[in-house]
Order: structure tokens, then C-alpha cells, then sequence
């Protein structure tokens, strides 16, 4: 609209717009179906909106790259994006850009870690401090009484690892993969708890209700299908480890807050979760198949029991990388900063 409108073309000639796509999966577009619409209730002309359709529809985040900058929340997940050719992970958004030779790079986001820093317990949330950096866990393991008492796990003691997962229900955030996981671990012969809170897909809540209600799953799962913030902050603190096993994943910031929370990310090597740097600052595995997460949980349930050396040395690192590589202060002044004034060095703005 800056840029075709005459009203508004002479105020924004001489400005530089970034568009920053936080997710390009299907249904978060927010594309209008029918194009005439989208003429007539933005006032572009028609050849301005043709020229952004992505499968008949008028796609605003394919349109946005004929007048802005397009950047995305990682790299490794520009780099998915535009190497698409298909429907694969955004609808065949990545394969239209790339066919129309619309670049895209990738900033990976940051965070504020104050709100998470389990030093400070009243201003994270949770009921007992605890610091990382330093291997003083002992307020991590009252976190972990107090969270088995509200849910009423029964606690095999601290000789058992704790997993945990937090978000949302959702294929994207590979629920399907962490069932069939969870419906083999749970039955094994190790002792070890697993939390699981969300809300989302009421298939995949139903599913993972039935499994933690099966007797065999005997006390060592909790599923809490709510959202609570003050809860999710309780399970940070308290777990040892946090599955993250998505699909895809732009950035991720589970995986940031699970780590200032001294509990190592287990995760899917796609997207932005490649920040996880195996062996070093959490776990990876590259298949998306259940077996996977399995073996990684299996690796990691050893570890805890017979290398805890080698666990507070990947714990510490783990806390330490948030601090030194990934606030959003540094972000912002790193990379964002950068590219802002990049743009608006270019002057005017030319059409693609």
C-alpha cells in the first residue's frame, strides 16, 4: 500500500520497509481467498494483487516480498524455507519466492532471560531458586517435589531423570512423535517422570490423556491440558530435560528458556532448533520418527545416572550460551540494527 497508493506512495517514498515472517506454516498467512476482495478492501490494483497469489489466493507474505525485505527468525529456517519445492513446510511459499528470485535471510530470535532466571525465584515464578551456572540444583530439586506433589506423580526418587514438554498440541509441534515415543518409554524398565502441558488438537489432547490414564503408564506421566503460565514455569524449573520434537521450527524459544532453567533441550535438528548443539549445549536427533526420540531419551536417562559430570558441564554451557550469544539486546544490536539501517541506506525504493 506505501508503495502503490498515490496518497501514501509520496509519504513512504523515501522509507524502507522489513517484513519479519515469524511462521510461514499453512494457516498462518492469513491470505484473503478471493483476490477481487483483497483489491477492493486495500485499494491495491489488481496486477499488484496477481502478482502475490499462492494457490489462487491472495497471499500477503508472497506480495510482501515485491516491496520489502524479507526476513525470517533463523537462518537454518530461511534456508528450509527457500530450498522448498514444494507444499512441504509453507504451503509453497518458499518455492514462489525462490522462482521469482525474492531473497530471504534469517535473524534467530533472541530472548529477555531476566523473567526465567531461577536466581531470582520470585520474579520467575517459581517456588524455589536455584542457579545453573554455578551446579547449585538444590532449589531445582525442591521444584521438583513441589511440582509431583500438585500433579501427584509418584517420585521414584533423584536417581530418576524428569522430561518434559510445554507448548502447544499440534502437528507442527510433532505431538504425533512424542506420543509414540512417550507410549514406548513409559512402559520401559527405567524409572523416569514425564510431564506433558498444553492445549491444542483435541485428538492429540485425547491421545495423550488415554496414555497418561493407562495403567501402565503407573504414575510416572502427567498430562495437564491447560494453559498455565505459572505451571510451565513450575515444569521448567523441576525438569532435567525438555523435549522439543516439532516438525519444524522457525526459531524456538522453548529451547532458550528450558536452558536459563537448567533443564537441556532434547530436540528435532530442523529450524531454528539446530542452535542446539549436541553433546555441547543439549541433544539432538535428525530422523522425525518416534524411534529417534526414544533413543535419545534412552541415551539421556544413562548419562543422568552414570556421567553426571558430563551433564552439569553440557548444563552450564548450555545456560551460559543464552547469556553470551542470545539475548535480545544482543540480537537487536547484532543483527536487527544492522539490517534496519542497511535498508534505509538504499534510498529509494526500487520495484522488484
Amino acid at each position: 500500500m506505501t508503495r502503490e497508493i498515490p496518497s501514501y506512495r509520496g509519504v513512504f517514498e523515501n522509507t524502507a520497509a522489513v517484513v519479519t515472517i515469524h511462521n510461514a506454516g499453512t494457516g498462518y498467512h492469513q491470505e484473503v481467498w478471493d483476490p477481487a476482495f483483497a483489491s477492493l478492501v486495500t485499494g491495491l490494483p489488481p496486477r499488484a494483487i496477481e502478482q502475490g497469489l499462492l494457490n489462487g489466493t491472495a497471499d500477503p507474505l508472497l506480495l510482501a516480498g515485491f516491496y520489502a525485505t524479507l526476513v525470517t527468525v533463523s537462518e537454518q529456517y530461511a534456508a528450509e524455507l527457500m530450498a522448498e519445492n514444494g507444499q512441504e513446510i509453507s504451503g509453497g511459499l518458499g518455492k514462489a519466492l525462490r522462482q521469482r528470485g525474492i531473497p530471504m535471510r534469517g535473524i534467530t530470535n533472541g530472548i529477555d532471560p531476566e523473567p526465567w532466571d531461577p536466581r531470582v525465584p520470585d520474579r520467575a515464578g517459581i517456588p524455589f531458586g536455584f542457579d545453573p551456572s554455578a551446579g547449585d540444583l538444590a532449589g531445582k530439586a525442591s521444584c521438583r517435589r513441589e511440582l509431583c506433589r500438585r500433579l501427584g506423580l509418584r517420585d521414584p526418587g533423584p536417581g530418576s531423570p524428569m522430561y518434559a514438554f510445554v507448548g502447544r498440541l499440534t502437528g507442527q509441534k510433532g505431538i504425533d512423535v512424542l506420543f509414540e515415543s512417550l507410549k514406548s518409554v513409559v512402559r520401559g524398565a527405567a524409572e523416569r517422570l514425564f510431564v506433558v502441558l498444553g492445549t491444542g488438537e483435541k485428538e492429540k489432547e485425547a491421545m495423550l490423556g488415554w496414555l497418561a490414564a493407562e495403567p501402565s503408564s503407573g504414575g510416572r506421566l502427567s498430562f495437564q491440558p491447560r494453559y498455565d503460565t505459572r505451571l510451565a514455569s513450575l515444569i521448567y524449573a523441576a525438569s532435567d530435560f525438555f523435549l522439543i520434537p516439532s516438525a519444524y521450527e522457525p526459531c524456538g524459544l522453548t529451547d532458550f528458556i528450558a536452558q536459563i532453567m537448567g533443564s537441556l533441550p532434547v530436540v528435532h535438528h530442523v529450524g531454528g532448533l539446530v542452535k542446539i548443539r549436541d553433546g555441547e549445549t543439549g541433544f539432538s536427533y535428525r530422523l522425525q520418527a518416534p524411534q529417534e526420540l526414544s533413543s535419545v531419551i534412552e541415551r539421556t536417562t544413562r548419562m543422568f545416572r552414570e556421567e553426571p559430570v558430563t551433564l552439569e558441564r553440557i548444563r552450564r554451557a548450555a545456560f551460559r550460551e543464552i547469556f553470551e550469544k542470545h539475548t535480545w539486546d544482543r540480537v537487536l544490536a547484532d543483527s536487527y540494527l544492522p539490517l534496519y539501517r542497511a535498508c534505509a541506506a538504499e534510498g529509494r525504493w526500487t520495484p522488484r
